[in-house]
Order: structure tokens, then sequence, then C-alpha cells
């Protein structure tokens, strides 16, 4: 997916792309994404973002697109000017973090990027099919701790998709505690950013 300037470090699982304005780290699955932004949130000092977006065609459920549009999805996803760290998580869905940013600028680069993969049309079985996506994205604030942040992007984005236009959703990490509710106990509620 993640085809083009990509090294490798042996004995590493962590990818970098290398662009002339940035360095993003790709991990190759979910958990070591989730561990790699918790190293990277405890470095650093600045507002970061993180954002969950998945891919649908209109009439497949999620996961149902091609390589193709994989790809332009995920080159979309690291073209942002504070994209530290993606990974493709499986069944269409991406993470990416965001560094050095506020909540303006995480929701303007989700609309742009929501904008860019619903343009695409592919064609399936003799079909034009458009493409939506749709992004859910959490502001770190304080918290350092990835599986979190990761699954609180979830939680936004289940609200996005039944927003008209651009489908994006911006919460702000709970202060004070930074770990979720096991699962089976109370839902968490998060505040709502004005994006």
């Amino acid at each position: 997916m993640f085809d083009a300037y990509i090294s490798t470090d042996s004995g590493s699982d962590e990818r970098t792309a290398h662009d002339t304005d940035a360095q993003v780290t790709i991990f190759p699955c979910r958990e070591r994404f989730e561990a790699g932004i918790s190293r990277m949130l405890r470095a650093t000092t600045g507002q970061c973002a993180v954002l969950h977006m998945t891919v649908r065609s209109d009439s497949l459920c999620t996961g149902s697109v091609s390589r193709r549009i994989l790809n332009l999805a995920g080159n979309a996803l690291r073209t942002g000017m504070h994209v530290r760290a993606a990974a493709y998580l499986g069944d269409a869905e991406y993470a990416v973090l965001l560094q050095d940013t506020d909540a303006r600028e995480a929701a303007a680069y989700a609309q742009a990027v929501t904008a860019l993969v619903c343009g695409a049309r592919v064609s399936w079985d003799d079909e034009v099919l458009t493409l939506t996506a749709c992004i859910g994205g959490v502001l770190a604030d304080d918290c350092e701790d990835g599986a979190a942040l990761l699954e609180m992007a979830e939680t936004a984005r289940a609200p996005a998709w039944g927003k008209p236009g651009c489908k994006v959703h911006m919460l702000h990490a709970p202060e004070g505690d930074t770990q979720l509710p096991k699962s089976g106990s109370a839902t968490p509620t998060y505040s709502l950013s004005a994006i």
C-alpha cells in the first residue's frame, strides 16, 4: 500500500517514508501503531491528534474496495504536513497520528482527505461505484495511551457516518484518566469540539 519512498530498517517492524518535508513512520499493524504512537506522544511536547478512517463503496460493505483504492487512500493520508505515523488496520481502515497540530488543522486535514477519497470512482463488474470515506478523530491533549486514543477515534467515527456532506467527527481526549474503561463497563463520554 505505501509503496513509494519507503525504506525499511532491518530488524524493525516500522517503516519510514521519506518526503522532502516530513518523515512518516508506517506501522504494519494496529498493535505496533498503538505502541509506537504511545512512545511518540511521550517524546513530543506539541498537541497531537489520532485519526481513524474507513473507506466504503456505495454498494459494497467495508473492506470491499480494490487495492488501487486502498493505495490512493493510504497515499492521501500520509501527505499531510503534520503526519507523523500511519498504519493500515485491515478492512479498508487506516490510522494516522498528526503531530504539532490543533483542532482546526486536524479537522481541515481530515476534510481534505475525505474529499479526495470521496471524489474517486471505481469500476466493479462493469459498474461504476462511488467511494465514501469517514474519519473520526481525537485530540490527544495530555493522553499518551495510543490504544485508548485509537479506540476514541474509532468511537468518533460512528457519528460521522450519519453526517451529511463531509463525514468528519472530532473529539477531545478526556482530562485526567487516560485509560478507557474495560469492555463491558459504562461507555465514556467525551466533550465534542466545535468542528
